[in-house]
């Protein structure tokens, strides 16, 4: 069955096996575009935990050094040039609370750096594989038909198609004169049988 539908911002006629392949790269390219998301934002996570992981590391000189300046942005330049840190890192060890000077604490952000690293190597992977990113909708898809599939209505059956070569040759041209009217527009066959001529 033909569908007229809107491929690409262009009116086309499209058949099933063209839909669902349409509907296969549209997935894919959701697929894509969410992990190229959730890649940036995983990046942004892992930046700001190494920078933890830094201050954590010698954090007696860092909160010498943060005790020392007279504002939290003098502190900020001074462990940016000390440490080698970025913007957000330095912004999320002026904002870290005592809390996270526990052992646990600094256990838990490496931890978490750790798991977010492997997280990035998958998502890269998903974004860079054509075939990891068609496992994944076809994941969605199993998961779809088990949670709302429910069972079919109607019944399908299948039955043999009567032969229609039954009729005879003179029923469609019985025995007369046949006479052919053509014109430019059309033309008209015309059969008139033996009873009328006569």
């Amino acid at each position: 069955a033909n569908q007229n539908g809107i491929i690409s911002k262009t009116p086309v006629l499209v058949n099933l096996q063209y839909y669902v392949d349409c509907y296969i790269v549209h997935n894919e390219t959701c697929i894509r575009r969410e992990s190229e998301f959730d890649l940036k934002k995983t990046q942004e996570r892992i930046e700001i935990l190494e920078g933890l992981a830094k201050a954590l590391e010698d954090i007696d000189n860092v909160i010498q050094i943060i005790k020392q300046s007279k504002t939290s942005a003098i502190a900020g330049e001074a462990l940016k040039a000390k440490y080698s840190l970025t913007d957000r890192q330095t912004k999320a060890i002026l904002d870290m609370r005592l809390s996270k000077l526990a052992n646990m604490e600094r256990i838990a952000i490496l931890n978490e750096l750790e798991e977010k690293r492997e997280l990035a190597l998958q998502l890269q992977e998903i974004i860079e594989s054509v075939e990891k990113r068609k496992k994944i909708l076809a994941d969605r898809l199993t998961t779809l038909r088990d949670n709302f599939m429910t069972p079919r209505k109607s019944e399908v059956c299948q039955k043999a198609i009567a032969s229609s070569t039954s009729f005879e040759l003179p029923m469609l041209f019985p025995s007369g004169i046949s006479i052919l009217v053509s014109t430019h527009i059309t033309s008209i066959l015309l059969c008139l049988p033996m009873s009328i001529i006569n």
